[in-house]
């Protein structure tokens, strides 16, 4: 890709941009006639709030996960004594520990993607913040 100079500021940008990174001017004056700022303006709060919202689902859902994943470690009943079991698959409490620890294993990974997820989400929401102030 070729490289062009604003006709405003005067920095390098790639010539298929229709706006300049650094000082916002539009490059195609097409395009800048059917825009309006106001139309560019609503679109990017509309969008910031979606990273927001969608950040704050991969957030609970990421504590929904570690709760599963404590219930699964702490709660456990071999359903001895009269009891209802919990947590308790196969006869023998060594290989439910197992199980139940691959369990909140797989919880707590599910965790960790959804706040890489959730941080991605706001990462994006900066950034996009940052760039069109």
């Amino acid at each position: 890709m070729s490289l062009i100079q604003c006709p405003n500021c005067g920095k390098e940008i790639e010539s298929t941009e229709k706006f300049c990174y650094y000082c916002g001017k539009g490059l195609q004056e097409q395009y800048v006639q059917t825009t309006s700022i106001a139309d560019v303006k609503y679109t990017h709060d509309k969008s910031n709030k979606f990273l927001v919202v969608c950040s704050i689902i991969s957030y609970i859902a990421a504590i929904i996960f570690i709760a599963l994943g404590f219930h699964k470690m702490f709660v456990y009943s071999s359903g001895e004594l009269l009891k209802k079991p919990v947590n308790a698959y196969v006869g023998g409490d060594a290989y439910n520990l197992i199980i139940n620890a691959n369990y909140a294993t797989a919880y707590f990974a599910l965790a960790i993607f959804c706040s890489i997820i959730g941080a991605t989400f706001i990462i994006s929401h900066l950034l996009i913040r940052a760039r069109g102030e």
